[in-house]
């Protein structure tokens, strides 16, 4: 069955805010309760269309792709509301809010079952490029044992706490693919400032970015990426490709570090990235990877070839690889109620 779009209407997530409205792609169709679930996160200038050439793949998995704030039918992005004065940072944490909302929004009303002692049920969060930035910081709130000397962005942790009981009961694993390094806090390279220039105005630098982008693709895999191309939406967003969760690279460095190198024993977190992608991303991966050495509910998966839109170029091979990362993290993490 074909994947439908629906609106998720979550209402007031902070007091003083807008409510919360998220579109998402959902192909539930036939899929059967032990059906394995993945909510992805797409990342800058491209929203959930993407995965278009994955989802025929995808014979017993069930994807909820979420478009983020300022995308293709969700709410606006988040305004500074005077808790942090004109700080560009603070949408950050409001992404991370929608995160765990929607990820209980999916358990109590899509009925996304909880996860089960057999490998069945349960939540796979899938997070690509610029998406990973949420998705790091929602590992940094679950840090097991530690208390992060910062607010999330003006968000204090209370603020989480009414949607732990359901991240426990349904998250079992977290898929990063092709985190970019500013994500923990390395610069751009020079290799990359042609498809982001900082010094070039927003609305070109927003053109060139998703043109390089496409163009660099196969041909048969361009129309995917032109269907999820959206310029005017990240123009919206204030190039939410500029948000990070702080200003301070060295803030950002230190936040990852919390969120990666304490992941709680009742979760498991895979890494997958390929040879051939941006080197920003390769960066990012060899940050990692020391990091984890001998944690045993983690997990790295290197393509030797691939490219940063994966799922767009091959999405066969993309499909295998995150299949066999899930098939990899299961047993890798205790029972949530007995850690």
């Amino acid at each position: 069955m074909p994947a439908s779009w629906s609106t998720a209407e979550l209402g007031v997530l902070y007091p003083g805010d807008q409510p919360v409205h998220l579109r998402y792609l959902d192909t539930s169709g036939d899929k059967t309760d032990s059906s394995n679930t993945i909510i992805a996160l797409h990342g800058v200038g491209f929203n959930s269309n993407i995965w278009n050439r994955w989802i025929p793949l995808l014979a017993d998995t069930r994807l909820i792709a979420l478009n983020r704030r300022g995308y293709s039918g969700s709410g606006p992005i988040h305004q500074p509301t005077g808790t942090t004065p004109q700080d560009p940072t603070e949408p950050w944490g409001r992404y991370v809010l929608d995160l765990v909302a929607f990820i209980k929004y999916t358990a109590e009303v899509l009925k996304v079952p909880p996860k089960r002692s057999d490998g069945t049920g349960g939540i796979v969060l899938l997070a690509w490029s610029k998406g990973n930035g949420p998705a790091i910081s929602f590992l940094g709130l679950l840090s097991q044992g530690i208390t992060p000397p910062f607010e999330l962005n003006g968000i204090p942790r209370s603020a989480f706490e009414p949607y732990m009981d359901v991240i426990k009961s349904h998250l079992k694993s977290v898929i990063l693919f092709e985190p970019p390094g500013v994500l923990v806090g390395i610069p751009l390279p020079e290799s990359i400032s042609g498809l982001w220039n900082m010094n070039t105005p927003p609305e070109e630098r927003a053109k060139v970015f998703m043109a390089g982008c496409i163009g660099s693709l196969p041909e048969d895999a361009q129309p995917c990426a032109q269907q999820a191309a959206a310029i005017g939406d990240t123009l919206a967003t204030g190039l939410d490709g500029d948000i990070m969760p702080a200003q301070d690279m060295k803030v950002v460095a230190q936040m990852a570090k919390i969120a990666l190198e304490n992941i709680p024993p009742w979760l498991s977190v895979g890494l997958i990235y390929g040879t051939g992608t941006w080197e920003t991303c390769t960066d990012c991966a060899a940050w990692i990877t020391p990091l984890w050495n001998g944690k045993p509910n983690t997990a790295i998966k290197i393509l030797q070839g691939t490219g940063h839109f994966l799922m767009a170029t091959d999405p066969e091979v993309f499909n295998t690889a995150v299949g066999g990362m899930m098939k990899q993290l299961e047993g890798l993490a205790q029972n949530p109620r007995s850690a």
